[in-house]
């Protein structure tokens, strides 16, 4: 489409190029416009009226997506008497005058629309609706996850027809809806309509069609000098339009009229928004708004602008309250209260305007937004089961009922949606996708007997399907079937192969039937040495081997394969831990949840599992504490509240780390008395004793911040307001035994987890400090939360920086981590 003058071209939808005459015009590099069969030409007679010889069309003909219902062209040059037994074609070659035309744009064109619009909201546009209205016509577009819906007020001004979108509202957007609305509107009128300002404009139409249509039997296109259009009406075949020279000018509307004045009153902003200039749009508007107080539609615009760039619901709440309540503006008042917290209002708003709205597939996807806000409550079913009812076609809607009838154990519910999804599907391949989605639902749902069936109906349509046959034996191993979920597994494998397709968990599960079935370890071990490595697989299939190899007394493949399985987990560690520095606490990479191991929680909880059995088999079996620590550390990366992965770090933690140091200035002073020797002196005694004192010259012992030398401990984790005359006597370990049993009796006592703690802390048992502190803090923080926080974070920061002192930076990252999280 060019630019002509002051018109602006948007972005071409995707889709063939078709004009609004059907393809009939010229296009760029052609010679002529091919020539129709003898049928798809229109048929044409001559008449005579008031002494005047014209040219009619005889009956109704479909040019593209309109029907011409009548053209009359005169021939004012021809005079009487005249031979007319050459028929029509004896005056082809006549130029004459179009005198009336009548157009008819009828219900079926919504095939053509559906062709030209795709691209708009979706690669695919499932529903388009054209329904003539009393001003032009009512235009809805539903995508695979959104709908727009917006009026045509249509305007007729000589030679010109001005198409005016107005009340644009949709869900599910990226844009402000009025910028779809005139896209979806040049889109449909290309190449002849061009924008202008807020409206799309076709001129000369009538010679358009005309031109199209006459010369598809053989007669000359006819002049079009003072044509005239007339208001559209509605009629059998549709909205009708016509245009004459002996039109007298009819006055519009006041809703046309009150349409065409906003166009020129938004003109300029409309310009800016359609070129992707949020800021000049928005100033506009608010231009527009100071010319207009108060206007509803622009106010509407200004705040469906301030929605789509995000963060001004607030801003624009108010705004949109000065034409009244929120909860009353349809799709978009939903939105900003969703925006702003107010999520029972925004849910009533959605509803309401479900309720209002005459595009079905809209409504739908308003009561859809209002299921979700009732999480899996009987009301979000029921506002499922009303979209349903307003757009029966849309897969998407069946699908999450489908979904959320599963999660709240309404299994008879679930087999009706999937019933209802296979019987729309069209074609075998189309409906074994539906059977193969669905019965892993049903799988993952635990509902086995259901699967099954699924499973077995999918297979009728594509018996060699992988994935199929794959799901069916799973649900059989589940179902305690193993000798024929065995024989299953092995098809499978053969499939994939056969077909050339990736078959990593198919092996596994393979792999694991053979063991736990046949028995067959080291073919279960040669299954899953097959998987290759840098795959989501590799993990599950190295600790499979592990496990398998132990169990065969083979210790050292067991650690070997083990070991192999530690780089697959820490290529896959930036995408599984949800928090990766601490500047990106929203971060993490996109993890597919596709893959093989389903949710990123679920991912890190089984990933975490096989860390820590390696772990134990580490300690156990070979007493490699240090491997069985690298271990652990991974695993509580991935899960730092699992309470058997923080003991079992901690312990393997004590067993590595070196031999303690005494804690007091013995440390810098190897000279320095014992502390039992220097504790029976007063203290001024103390600050005075010669023999703590260094020469000025002589070098120091020690430096600070060395490797011998642990960070200084600059307080206390926590400040008791007294102690016990038991923790007043300097035995601090059998303090720490009578507190410790005193905690197993009572865990809930506070007091008593407070002197522990500090008792630990002054012994330097920092560790074990850590374990209480993270225990109580999972089991019961209550009211003491904050207090727990803050000495989980001390003494995380202080073994955070003993490890950077003493060298060991993987232990440092992982405290830090724990920091991040906490």
């Amino acid at each position: 489409m060019a630019r002509t003058g002051s018109a602006t071209q948007l972005p071409r939808v995707k889709g063939p190029r078709r004009s609004v005459l059907g393809g009939l015009a010229r296009t760029s590099g052609d010679n002529a416009a091919p020539t129709p069969p003898e049928d798809d030409r229109p048929r044409l007679r001559l008449v005579v009226t008031r002494g005047r010889l014209a040219v009619e069309l005889e009956s109704p003909f479909l040019l593209g997506p309109l029907l011409v219902t009548e053209l009359v062209v005169g021939l004012p040059d021809v005079r009487f008497p005249v031979d007319l037994s050459g028929g029509v074609t004896a005056f082809r070659n006549r130029r004459g005058e179009l005198e009336r035309l009548l157009v008819a744009l009828p219900i079926a064109t919504e095939r053509w629309a559906r062709a030209e619009l795709a691209g708009l909201l979706d690669e695919r546009v499932p529903e388009v609706l054209l329904a003539p209205t009393e001003y032009g016509w009512l235009i809805g577009v539903r995508g695979e996850r959104s709908a727009l819906a917006f009026e045509v007020l249509v305007a007729c001004d000589h030679d010109a027809i001005e198409l005016v979108p107005v009340c644009a509202r949709g869900v599910g957007l990226s844009a402000p809806p009025q910028a779809y609305a005139l896209r979806a509107l040049l889109s449909l009128c290309r190449p002849y309509g061009t924008q202008v300002g807020a409206a799309v404009v076709l001129r000369g139409a009538g010679r358009a069609i005309s031109r199209a249509l006459l010369p598809l039997s053989g007669m000359r296109a006819p002049a079009t000098t003072g044509l005239r259009w007339s208001p559209p009406s509605i009629g059998a075949e549709g909205m009708k339009i016509a245009a004459s020279v002996e039109g007298v000018p009819s006055a519009a509307s006041a809703r046309v009229t009150s349409g065409v004045e906003l166009a020129r009153l938004v003109a300029a902003a409309e310009l800016e928004l359609v070129h992707g200039r949020t800021y000049e749009a928005r100033r506009e508007y608010l231009a527009a708004l100071e010319r207009a107080p108060r206007h509803p539609e622009i106010v509407r615009r200004i705040c469906e602008l301030d929605r789509a760039v995000g963060g001004r619901s607030a801003t624009a709440l108010d705004l949109l309250s000065e034409l009244g309540p929120a909860i009353d503006e349809g799709a978009l008042g939903a939105e900003l209260l969703l925006g702003s917290g107010e999520f029972d209002a925004a849910r009533v708003a959605f509803e309401r305007a479900a309720e209002a709205e005459p595009f079905g597939a809209l409504a739908a996807a308003e009561y859809a937004r209002a299921a979700e806000l009732l999480g899996t409550s009987p009301a979000a079913v029921r506002a499922l089961d009303e979209a349903i009812a307003r757009a029966p076609g849309w897969e998407d809607l069946r699908w999450r009922r489908f979904e959320l009838r599963l999660a709240r154990g309404d299994e008879h519910g679930a087999r009706a949606d999937v019933e209802h999804l296979e019987a729309g599907a069209r074609g075998a391949d189309a409906r074994h996708l539906v059977l193969r989605r669905a019965g892993a639902a049903l799988l993952a749902a635990r509902c086995l007997s259901a699967a099954a069936e699924i499973f077995e109906r999918a297979l009728r349509y594509l018996p060699d399907s992988v994935d199929a046959v794959f799901g069916l034996a799973r649900t059989l191993a589940d179902l305690g079937q193993g000798r024929r979920a065995l024989e299953l597994f092995a098809r499978a494998v053969r499939l994939a192969e056969r077909h050339q397709s990736k078959s990593h968990s198919v092996q596994i599960e393979l792999a694991k039937a053979l063991a736990v079935v046949a028995d067959d370890r080291p073919a279960a071990i040669a299954h899953v040495r097959g998987v290759p490595g840098f795959v989501p697989e590799a993990i599950e299939a190295r600790a499979c081997e592990g496990r398998w190899r132990a169990e065969l007394g083979d210790f050292a493949g067991a650690s070997e394969a083990y070991a192999r399985m530690l780089p697959e987990v820490e290529r896959m560690l930036p995408a599984l831990v949800e928090v990766r520095d601490p500047g990106e606490l929203d971060g993490g990479l996109v993890w597919d949840a596709t893959g093989p191991y389903g949710s990123r929680r679920d991912a890190a909880s089984a990933i975490a599992t096989w860390l820590e059995q390696a772990a134990r088999f580490e300690a156990d079996e070979r007493g490699d504490h240090f491997a069985s620590k690298a271990m652990y550390a991974l695993a509580l990366r991935l899960v730092p509240t699992r309470r058997s992965v923080l003991e079992g770090f901690r312990k393997a933690a004590s067993l590595t780390a070196p031999p303690p140091q005494p804690r007091s200035e013995s440390r810098s002073d190897p000279t320095a008395k014992p502390v039992s020797e220097r504790g029976s002196k007063p203290a001024s005694e103390l600050e005075s004793d010669p023999g703590a004192e260094s020469d000025p010259g002589a070098e120091p012992t020690s430096k600070p911040g060395s490797v011998s030398e642990p960070p200084m401990r600059l307080m206390p984790i926590i400040e008791l307001p007294s102690f016990s005359p038991s923790d007043d006597d300097g035995d601090d370990e059998r303090l720490v035994d009578e507190l410790s049993e005193r905690l197993r009796g009572n865990p809930s006592d506070a007091d008593v987890v407070r002197r522990l703690a500090a008792a630990l802390d002054r012994l330097g048992r920092d560790h074990e400090l850590l374990a209480l502190v993270s225990a109580r803090l999972e089991e019961d923080p209550g009211a003491s939360a904050n207090e727990l926080i803050a000495m989980r974070q001390t003494v995380l920061t202080r073994l955070r920086d003993i490890a950077r002192a003493e060298g060991r930076s993987g232990e440092a990252e992982l405290y830090e981590l724990m920091l991040v999280r906490d």
